[in-house]
C-alpha cells in the first residue's frame, strides 16, 4: 500500500540543553524531505492555547501527533475531552529513554498513546508493562548533522584528538541515596548492582530479573507488580551508568599520554585533580553545539551504560561528523555497525583503553580510513531520513490495521 501519511504535528519546548526540539527538527526536516508535511508548535502552558490548538485542528487534518519524551502533551483536554481523540489524530510518544522513567506518561488513561522506543529491549518492556498502549514500535534515533565529505588534510588539522560528553554523578552520594532505602530494597538493589558490575553485557532488565528471581519473587509477580519493582530498582541502572563512565575516565587520567582527554559535562573536578589534571575539562554545551565540536575532533568516545539493544544518537552523530568512534561493545553494535567503521573496546578490560587510544592516535591513516568507512555507513543507514522512513511506515501501518504491539 502507499504512504498514507500526509501531514504530522509536533511540539516545541522550553528545556536546558534544546535536546528534544533539535530532534523534533532534525525529524520534521526529514519528514519534509520525504513528502510529508511537518508543523510544530510551541507547548501550549494554559486553557487558551488548548484552544489556538483546536481552532488549528479544525483547519488542518494530521494523521499522527509525534513528540520526544512526552510532558504532559498526551493530556490536553477540550471542554473535560482529550484533544486527540476528539480529532481522531492518533498520538505517538518517542522515548529517549528507559520506559520506567516514563511511567506516567505511559500510564496516562486520557489518550489512547502508541509508544516508539530506541532500544528493543525497551519496546518489549513498554508492551508487557503497559497494557493500555495501542501500539509499541523499536526505530532507532538518526544522527544529527554531518560534513559534506571527509577531506584527509582538513581531517588531520582538526585540534582536539579526543573528547567525552557526559556529566559525573558523584557514587558515593549515591550511595547514600541508596542506603536510606527500605534495608530489604537496599539489599535488591545492591544485589543487582553486584550482577551488573560482575557481567558486563547484561542490561538493567536482565539483571533485575535475574534477582527477582533469586529471591523467589518473579513467578509469582504480575506485569503490574513488576513494573512497581522496577521503578523502585532503577537508581541501580543510574549507579551502573556512572560507575562506568567513572572507570573508563579513571583508567584515562590514570596513565601519562603524549595526548590529553577533553571532557565536556559537570562533575569531574576532583578526579581530574587526582590524576595530576590530565584532562582538558569544559562546561557542559548545548546539543547542536556539541555537534560542531564532533566536527573538530578526530575521536569520540561513547559509553553505551544500561542501552545494550540500541545505537545512542551520539554514534552517529560523531560519524557523520567525520569523527571516529570508540565505543563499549555490545552484541548489538557489533551486529549492525561494520566493524571497519568503528573502534570497540572490551567493558571486561577497560585498563586497555588509554593503550588503544595512544594506537589509534599512532597510525593517523588507519584513524582516518576507519572514520571515513563510519562516516560512510551513517551517511546511508543513520541519518533521520532513515528513522523517518521506518516512522512513516509505523503509522501508515496503524492507520491500516496493520500494526502490532510488539
Amino acid at each position: 500500500m502507499g504512504n498514507k501519511v500526509k501531514k504530522i504535528l509536533s511540539f516545541h519546548r522550553k528545556e536546558a540543553y534544546n535536546l528534544i526540539n533539535l530532534f523534533t527538527d532534525e525529524l520534521g526536516s526529514a519528514l519534509t524531505r520525504l513528502g510529508v508535511g511537518f508543523d510544530v508548535i510551541d507547548q501550549p502552558d494554559n486553557e487558551t492555547s488548548t484552544e489556538n490548538i483546536a481552532r488549528m485542528l479544525d483547519k488542518e487534518h494530521y494523521d499522527a501527533v509525534v513528540v520526544f519524551n512526552a510532558e504532559g502533551q498526551q493530556d490536553y483536554e477540550l471542554n473535560g475531552r482529550n484533544i486527540w481523540e476528539k480529532y481522531d489524530i492518533p498520538f505517538y510518544d518517542y522515548i529517549l529513554d528507559h520506559p520506567v522513567e516514563h511511567q506516567r506518561e505511559m500510564r496516562s488513561r486520557n489518550c489512547v498513546m502508541n509508544a516508539i522506543t530506541i532500544d528493543s529491549e525497551h519496546a518489549e518492556l513498554a508492551a508487557r508493562w503497559f497494557p493500555n498502549l495501542r501500539s509499541v514500535n523499536y526505530i532507532p534515533a538518526g544522527g544529527t548533522g554531518g560534513i559534506g565529505n571527509m577531506d584527509p588534510d582538513e581531517w588531520t588539522s582538526r585540534s582536539k584528538d579526543i573528547i567525552y560528553v557526559g556529566v559525573h554523578e558523584d557514587l558515593e552520594k549515591m550511595t547514600d541515596t541508596i542506603a536510606g532505602y527500605p534495608e530489604h530494597t537496599v539489599k535488591l538493589i545492591g544485589n543487582i548492582i553486584d550482577l551488573m558490575l560482575d557481567d558486563k553485557n547484561m542490561s538493567y532488565y536482565q539483571a533485575f530479573r535475574k534477582i527477582l528471581a533469586d529471591y523467589g519473587l518473579l513467578n509469582d509477580l504480575s506485569d503490574e507488580e513488576e513494573l512497581g519493582y522496577a521503578v523502585i530498582c532503577r537508581i541501580a541502572s543510574r549507579y551502573i551508568r556512572a560507575y562506568r563512565r567513572e572507570e573508563i575516565i579513571r583508567y584515562i587520567l590514570d596513565t601519562d599520554n603524549d595526548w590529553q582527554l577533553h571532557i565536556y559535562g559537570n562533575g569531574w573536578d576532583r578526579i581530574n585533580e587526582e590524576s595530576n589534571n590530565r584532562a582538558i575539562l569544559h562546561e557542559p554545551l548545548p546539543y547542536s553545539d556539541m555537534i560542531k565540536l564532533y566536527e573538530n575532533s578526530k575521536i569520540v568516545l561513547n559509553v553505551m551504560s544500561h542501552y545494550k539493544n540500541a545505537i545512542l544518537d551520539r554514534i552517529p552523530s560523531a560519524m557523520l561528523s567525520g569523527a571516529c568512534v570508540l565505543s563499549e561493545k555490545t552484541d548489538y553494535l557489533k551486529r549492525t555497525v561494520p566493524d571497519d567503521g568503528i573502534f570497540f573496546y572490551d567493558t571486561d578490560r577497560p585498563y586497555d583503553v588509554p593503550g588503544m587510544i595512544t594506537d589509534m592516535i599512532a597510525h593517523p591513516d588507519r584513524l582516518f580510513g576507519t572514520a571515513q568507512k563510519g562516516y560512510e555507513y551513517a551517511c546511508s543507514s543513520l541519518r533521520w531520513d532513515n528513522t523517518a522512513e521506518k516512522l512513516i511506515g509505523v503509522i501508515s501501518a496503524q492507520a491500516d490495521g496493520r500494526g502490532k504491539r510488539w
